[in-house]
């Protein structure tokens, strides 16, 4: 199997409460932030007035056509005090402000104006993937809490691409050496976005969509399935894509790779692995993308270029870039056709890679390569 080394990933969701608790200092919430995302309204709010919130408005979207890809009454967001990344594991006064955003028809459509949305089924057609899931969250919520499902995809993908869990022979895993969620000291997995989870049947999560950055900024795109056997959790039906965004498709690496072959200890995830949250102050401390600018690296790789080449160096950003990644240390990589000319005006087409790292008071190029 075609070995990728990417970072691993991260971002802290957190954990959902089958029910919230109630005290002197507030309530929490009864759901994370976007859990309820594809819900009916009404069953949210149901469940945020039964937790004891008092002050639970909604906003309507009049955006549906026709009903089929998105219900009528279908969630899309819901906000705490404007915030709809809230943090659940906070507590709130029982009459902060709420809001529950839907989507129905416009108000002109003629047929069923005056009713209410229809609560969805029991079971229905995901929109992403086309596969029957359950539509009770909260049953599935209650024995198997979707942010264990959430991290033990993360621990998963970021095993599967990690170069080094393997054993000295080089070509077997030794699972001592795999990484936790709590893990952020070398490459790791960030959640770019958290995607659409689903109840598939009683111990089955199913994700569609789940966006992860990389260190390097190329993103995991993926849908899967999560379940939990009351020991381990096991990740399958894994399909997606790995790469740059806006690459084309044929840059793009097929994920569903990791599922091939016998030797994939990586998909089955340890409660050991996933048992502690991520610091978040270590996380951000990592995150070094505002260090240089784009830009300002731009100019340095083609300053040097031009020491190199002072008789002429042109890069062809517009047309001719190749490739350009920034990574979490800030650093950025570049790969772009260039023209070169030669003290006698002969120009000659090669290629120019490199990286530049540093600030932008102080960038520097620590790579540079041309070739023909």
């Amino acid at each position: 199997m075609k070995r990728i080394f990417i970072p691993f990933l991260l971002i802290i969701l957190i954990a959902i409460t089958g029910c919230s608790e109630e005290s002197a200092d507030g309530i929490k919430m009864p759901f994370s932030s976007g859990v309820c995302k594809g819900d009916n309204y009404q069953d949210v709010i149901s469940d945020l007035k039964n937790a004891g919130f008092t002050n639970v408005e909604t906003e309507v979207l009049y955006d549906l056509v026709t009903g089929i890809l998105t219900k009528d009454g279908e969630v899309e967001k819901v906000s705490v005090n404007g915030d709809a990344k809230y943090d659940p594991d906070a507590r709130y006064p029982k009459d902060v402000k709420i809001v529950v955003t839907y989507h129905t028809f416009p108000k002109d459509k003629t047929s069923g104006d005056s009713e209410e949305p229809k609560q969805t089924q029991q079971t229905e057609k995901s929109k992403e993937t086309g596969m029957i899931v359950s539509n009770d969250k909260a049953k599935l919520e209650a024995v198997f809490h979707v942010e264990n499902a959430k991290r033990a995809a993360v621990v998963a993908l970021t095993n599967a691409y990690a170069t080094d869990v393997f054993a000295e022979d080089k070509n077997h895993y030794d699972i001592s050496k795999f990484h936790s969620y709590a893990d952020v000291s070398g490459d790791f997995l960030k959640i770019n976005s958290e995607g659409t989870w689903n109840a598939k049947n009683d111990n089955t999560w199913n994700v569609a969509n789940l966006k992860l950055e990389t260190i390097y900024k190329t993103i995991i795109t993926a849908t899967l399935d999560v379940s939990f056997d009351g020991t381990n959790y096991i990740v399958s039906n894994i399909t997606g894509t790995l790469g740059n965004p806006g690459a084309s498709s044929e840059n793009m690496v097929d994920i569903s790779e990791i599922e091939a072959g016998k030797d994939k200890p990586y998909l089955t995830v340890s409660s050991e692995l996933i048992k502690d949250d991520r610091d978040k102050d270590e996380v951000e401390a990592r995150d070094h993308s505002d260090d240089l600018d784009k830009n300002t690296a731009i100019a340095a790789f083609e300053q040097y270029g031009k020491k190199l080449y002072p008789y002429g160096f042109k890069c062809h950003w517009i047309v001719g870039l190749i490739n350009e990644e920034q990574s979490y240390d800030g650093s950025w990589f570049f790969k772009v056709d260039v023209t070169i000319k030669n003290q006698y005006g002969t120009e000659r087409k090669a290629i120019a890679e490199g990286k530049v790292s540093g600030t932008d008071k102080n960038p520097k190029v620590d790579q540079f390569y041309v070739s023909d």
